[in-house]
């Protein structure tokens, strides 16, 4: 199981400029700067973090932390 921390540490350790301070669970990473090459990037590094590739038909669902969560939680 992946936790909010984790996502919000993997966005930092991406590289992506957004405070995650301000980001909330059911926020829209898109809302908070977040685009497509910061994307790659997070999901790369929650692919360590996870241990579990994100199937690329599943990216387009993956914008908000709920949903990482939820997808790692399956």
């Amino acid at each position: 199981m992946i936790t909010e921390q984790q996502v919000k540490d993997a966005i930092i350790a991406a590289g992506i400029d957004a405070d995650v301070s301000a980001i909330g669970p059911k926020d829209n990473l898109g809302d908070h700067g977040i685009d497509s090459l910061d994307f790659f990037n997070l999901f790369l590094e929650l692919e360590d973090v996870g241990g579990k590739k994100i199937p690329d038909e599943d990216i387009d669902k993956m914008n908000t932390i709920e949903a990482i969560i939820q997808f790692y939680a399956d």
